[in-house]
């Protein structure tokens, strides 16, 4: 039982299925961030409307640096999209979307709101 285990996870595989799915993914990555962004511009935000935290410790950036923060997250997913340091632009545009999420419950549309 352990060879056949050892056997798997050594066993070298194909990743061109990820790349696939990174081209599928970065553009739905844009657009969710463009539309906070877009909201950002025009001087609305989170905080602006109904806003409740996620949690009372979760840091929040100033207007600029969350502007700013979305812009980083908009050209790590175009950088996903081409593969410009694809790797790079997972994590970045992973974590962005993440801390957006995780500022209020309102943006993960759930009950506890």
């Amino acid at each position: 039982m352990i060879a056949r285990i050892d056997e798997l996870l050594g066993r070298r595989i194909d990743l061109r299925m990820l790349v696939l799915l990174r081209h599928l993914v970065a553009p739905l990555v844009a657009l969710h961030l463009w539309r906070f962004l877009d909201d950002a511009v025009d001087g609305h935000q989170y905080r602006d409307t109904f806003y409740e935290p996620f949690w009372s410790w979760y840091p929040e950036v100033p207007r600029v640096a969350y502007v700013a923060l979305l812009v980083v997250g908009i050209g790590a997913a175009v950088c996903m999209a081409l593969g410009i340091r694809a790797r790079a632009g997972n994590v970045v545009a992973f974590a962005v979307v993440a801390y957006n999420l995780f500022l209020s419950t309102t943006h993960l549309h759930n009950n506890r709101a």
